[in-house]
């Protein structure tokens, strides 16, 4: 459901698998709430929220797009819905028909789909959100085997991660105010990985089955 759990819906709690609310419904307490209650849970946006929200409106900075799944990340979520990949039927409304700045991904011109640099970046996004997953299972990994390298070493990466975290995600309208914040907090994540490939199988870690956690 794209309804948020609200007190209204608890009649209903023991029906529903998945929660989906908009982005901008951020309720910290009652999403963490379903979490612990062992709910799937996602986000997305469509024409809303508007800015300051992260979202992929045409009014929005590009990189906004990638802070939608450092968001996901920070909120300990599964997953991000975009509502639509592409809406080129709605062409004879012309471009942004909604009235709000809501670009397509991808464009449809004589039959053939083209890419955008916005769907590039929802990519990008998820490719930031890969660095994150590698991150955290590489430090629960090296937690869970002890003596690969010292403990305090250990708790300065832990720290660092959460460090690289919050200087590009917070809550809801909250996140870094330039690209580049972005950037550096990827490369350092890439640098840490890098430093640490000698102790650990990256691709096995990788390829390690997940399974979301369900009721």
């Amino acid at each position: 459901t794209t309804t948020p759990p609200s007190k209204e819906l608890e009649p209903l709690r023991e029906y529903i698998d998945i929660f989906c609310p908009i982005s901008n419904d951020r309720d910290k307490e009652r999403w963490d709430e379903r979490l612990a209650a062992g709910c799937e849970f996602w986000t997305y946006t469509c024409i809303g929220p508007l800015a300051p929200w992260p979202n992929a409106q045409l009014y929005n900075r590009l990189y906004e797009i990638r802070i939608l799944f450092w968001q996901v990340w920070l909120y300990k979520i599964h997953g991000f819905l975009y509502w639509h990949s592409q809406a080129y039927y709605h062409g004879d409304y012309g471009f942004a028909y909604n009235g709000y700045g809501d670009g397509w991904f991808l464009y449809e011109i004589d039959g053939i789909l083209y890419d955008s640099i916005r769907w590039e970046m929802f990519l990008e996004g998820q490719e930031d959100y890969e660095y994150l997953w590698l991150l955290n299972a590489t430090l629960t990994y090296l937690t869970t085997h002890p003596g690969l390298i010292a403990d305090l070493e250990l708790l300065e990466l832990q720290n660092s991660f959460k460090s690289i975290i919050n200087s590009i995600a917070g809550e809801k309208y909250h996140y870094c105010q330039h690209v580049l914040t972005l950037y550096e907090g990827r490369n350092k994540i890439g640098f840490i990985l890098d430093s640490l490939s000698n102790l650990l199988n990256y691709t096995s870690l990788g390829e390690m089955l997940w399974v979301p956690p369900r009721k």
